[in-house]
């Protein structure tokens, strides 16, 4: 994320190089020829005549200064697309791991796509190319887009500086004749026959069925292996570049790159640099550490030494996870009286997120941490899971409410107090009319024993 912040700053430090600058082409382009020939001759400027005399070229191509100025203010923005699409495919494309022919598991990246696609065993040749570019199916819509963007900005630039199109744009500044492409296409459609006899030389040799893009690269010849030393590597080099001058060649002596010399001294004490897509995180020389953010991906580590050494050196992929998440929950009772509630709290670490289960008021997105009151009724299990980048987490318990205690009158339970006190009413309310009745008959009594 550093990085490719301080790409950006970079970026529009750029656009405003550009704005600033962009009153240049225009200036020299506005120069009389006989002024412009005399500037080249002036040695001054032999190391910049080739440049000028691009811009030169570009004289009925280039706009009015402030023209020019939109244009290059415009620019990022207009080619954005370029930026998606290599951080799409140098970063967030991950191509996973193969395992070769000798049982070792290789990491399949876009560098090292190449290298299984000359391999004899054509399972292997086949598994590593879908797999490969089952991860730009994954992402054709993105990659679909970008290109878009990018046939968009190529038709606008043409017409923007008066090109007929942009075939005749993306030719002007090689300064090759539409004629000379135009030929190549031709050529090739119209000499396909000796091409498809190869095609089915391959297929005979290699003992295929049928031919597919992923046979194409293997050698039909598995005997021949070539090795060349690194004196001869170098000699190789240095006469490939010959024809582009001693500025080139001696550049290379100077950093000790020369036949004979081995491997240069200046740079075995390079022992390893580390990156992630095309970003170089750091390095070291022969010794020492560095460090860098280590988000989760995928890094390379490019191991250099002196070539025939007896250690290891090459390529080799380190993938950085993030730590698991952990998670504490608890409840402040098992059990709780009906009808109340249970304190829960919980606390994670390394997630970003958790999602509470299980209960009437226990259910969705939760925070990392927390506490909170859930009512009970019966006996729930409550849960709750965290997830972070390094995965996830789920925990669980249960906590019951208990049964109500037992209500007395209304027509519910009756008491033994209760039934004493009825018992003793029903015996009073049976002797009280006796006693009515005696009262009643004394007087009578009475006048009859007077009588």
């Amino acid at each position: 994320a550093e990085n490719l912040k301080r790409e950006s700053q970079l970026q529009n430090l750029l656009t405003k190089v550009g704005e600033a600058s962009s009153f240049i082409s225009p200036e020299i382009q506005a120069i009389d020829d006989p002024t412009f020939d005399a500037f080249l001759a002036d040695p001054v400027l032999a190391d910049w005549r080739i440049a000028l005399r691009k811009i030169r070229r570009l004289r009925p191509h280039t706009l009015s200064e402030a023209e020019e100025r939109l244009l290059a203010l415009g620019a990022s923005a207009l080619y954005g697309h370029h930026e998606t699409f290599s951080q799409l495919t140098n970063v967030d494309m991950k191509f996973g791991a193969i395992t070769d022919e000798k049982g070792v598991e290789r990491p399949l990246s876009q560098s090292s796509f190449s290298s299984f696609m000359v391999k004899r065993d054509g399972v292997l040749r086949k598994k590593a190319f879908h797999q490969f570019y089952a991860e730009f199916n994954d992402h054709a819509y993105t990659l679909a887009s970008s290109l878009a963007h990018s046939v968009r900005a190529d038709v606008f630039a043409a017409r923007a500086r008066n090109f007929p199109h942009a075939r005749a744009r993306a030719l002007y500044h090689d300064d090759i004749p539409l004629s000379v492409y135009d030929n190549l296409i031709s050529t090739v459609r119209a000499n396909l026959d000796p091409l498809f006899r190869y095609m089915r030389l391959r297929r005979r040799v290699l003992k295929l069925d049928e031919i597919h893009q992923y046979d194409t690269a293997v050698p039909m010849v598995s005997d021949i292996e070539t090795r060349t030393s690194f004196d001869e590597a170098i000699a190789l080099v240095i006469e490939s570049l010959a024809p582009l001058g001693a500025e080139y060649t001696t550049t290379l002596a100077d950093l000790g790159f020369a036949s004979g010399n081995g491997f240069p001294p200046m740079f075995q004490n390079l022992a390893v640099v580390v990156s992630q897509g095309s970003q170089v995180l750091g390095k070291i020389y022969g010794g020492g550490s560095f460090s860098f953010p280590a988000t989760p991906g995928q890094y390379v580590l490019t191991f250099v030494a002196t070539p025939d050494s007896v250690q290891g050196y090459g390529l080799y992929t380190v993938n950085v996870s993030s730590t698991p998440p952990t998670l504490t929950f608890t409840s402040s009772a098992a059990t709780v009286a009906a009808g109340q509630a249970a304190t829960l709290t919980w606390s994670s670490q390394n997630a970003t997120t958790c999602t509470a289960s299980g209960g009437t008021g226990w259910s969705g997105v939760q925070s990392t941490s927390g506490s909170v009151a859930v009512s009970i009724s019966g006996t729930e299990t409550l849960a709750l899971s965290c997830a972070g980048p390094g995965g996830s987490v789920s925990k669980s318990l249960s906590v019951t409410a208990s049964a109500p205690p037992a209500k007395s009158g209304g027509g519910g339970s009756l008491d033994a107090a209760f039934l004493s006190m009825l018992g003793a009413w029903v015996i009073l309310s049976r002797a009280r009319p006796s006693r009515a009745r005696s009262a009643r008959a004394t007087p009578l009594n009475r006048s009859a024993n007077g009588g």
